[in-house]
């Protein structure tokens, strides 16, 4: 058979196996007239293998930041090769903050069998723990503040669970140095929160802890549905002088409550997601939730090229940005600084990196930031 023959003959069965379920015909003319395809792991899936792989997102709840994130992954698989309805199929379901429609969407991915799952949001993530216990499907989160404290893997640089991902926990020393630059009479920070979320928990009590060596005091508030944030965020005007949005879904979901609320008594509203600021955020310290998702779209290669997902480690943020809002801060009578401007900008140039794995991610507590 010539070179030409087989390649119509290898194309024809391909189509048959897709619309008629002749899978086994096209895998066993597959091998014996293909020879294996070893290709390295900087390969594109048109230099490895033509068989098309699945994948199913979970999002706990749309907002900027975890949608920026999942654009992030897509388009990062998409450089990689992973063309979606060519080599990559791509199942997406938002579970809109309600965890008991999460577990139901967890159940259906699991039955579906892709061949990852991604989980944007510690509800998500965990949603998956028990659907795939006896059915160790690779599961890829993202924008998970503490997965160890979540219970999704037991260590950061072996997970020995059927998970892995990226964190994006930062240090909240340098955050704190920001808002204090930002309003040098800070003294209450508020903190609106779910909590039921156990990344929200985890990060309001390491606020609690360190927020008092620079003179501030957490003044708390929690919520259980989006639909509650504005009342919450109401009730701290007068008790605090400024507002600070965590990775706390349900907030993130309210943003615009938390800016309105904060625009109209004059107080600035602080975020941990840079993506925040088009929804009215004052200003932002952390980590690009859009670059994150290329970060965990690179993991999310790995594993669909064959690395065992126990055996690639949770990495970090790779890089921190400050985002400022002139316009939002002008608004309620702030002016920043010429040289906080000036390392904003720094912040933004694209640059190269060192690579962050679980042991390098922050200041004080490397690698372990909520044990």
């Amino acid at each position: 058979m010539n070179r030409l023959k087989k390649r119509f003959v290898f194309a024809t069965l391909a189509f048959l196996s897709l619309f008629f379920g002749g899978t086994h015909i096209y895998a066993e003319y597959a091998a014996q007239n293909c020879a294996p395809q070893a290709a390295p792991i900087s390969g594109t899936p048109e230099t490895e293998t033509r068989i098309k792989k699945s994948i199913s997102i979970i999002q706990i709840v749309e907002h900027p930041a975890l949608n920026a994130t999942r654009q992030g992954i897509l388009d990062e698989l998409a450089s990689l090769g992973w063309k979606v309805n060519d080599y990559l199929m791509v199942s997406y379901d938002s579970a809109q903050g309600n965890a008991a429609l999460a577990v139901q969407i967890a159940q259906k991915y699991v039955s579906q069998n892709p061949d990852l799952i991604v989980a944007l949001g510690t509800t998500a993530a965990q949603s998956l723990v028990k659907p795939t216990k006896d059915k160790p499907i690779p599961v890829v989160f993202a924008s998970i503040t503490d997965p160890v404290g979540a219970k999704l893997v037991h260590g950061l640089a072996h997970t020995q669970t059927n998970f892995t991902g990226t964190s994006n926990f930062i240090a909240l020393e340098p955050q704190l140095e920001f808002y204090k630059a930002i309003v040098p009479h800070l003294k209450n920070l508020g903190i609106i929160y779910n909590a039921g979320e156990v990344n929200s928990i985890r990060l309001v009590a390491e606020y609690q802890k360190i927020a008092p060596l620079y003179g501030v005091h957490i003044q708390t508030m929690t919520v259980n549905r989006s639909g509650d944030v504005k009342q919450a965020a109401s009730s701290l005007i007068g008790k605090v002088d400024a507002f600070l949005i965590t990775n706390d879904n349900t907030a993130l979901s309210a943003i615009p409550a938390i800016v309105a609320v904060g625009m109209h008594a004059h107080l600035p509203v602080f975020a941990s997601d840079t993506d925040t600021l088009s929804s009215g955020v004052t200003a932002a310290l952390g980590p690009n939730q859009y670059t994150l998702g290329l970060q965990t779209g690179k993991m999310i290669d790995k594993i669909l090229r064959g690395a065992k997902v126990d055996e690639v480690p949770v990495e970090f943020p790779q890089k921190i940005e400050i985002h400022l809002n002139k316009s939002a801060a002008e608004k309620i009578g702030i002016r920043f600084s010429e040289a906080l401007q000036k390392k904003a900008l720094q912040s933004q140039k694209p640059d190269t990196p060192k690579h962050q794995t679980a042991d390098t991610p922050t200041s004080k507590n490397p690698g372990k930031p909520c044990s």
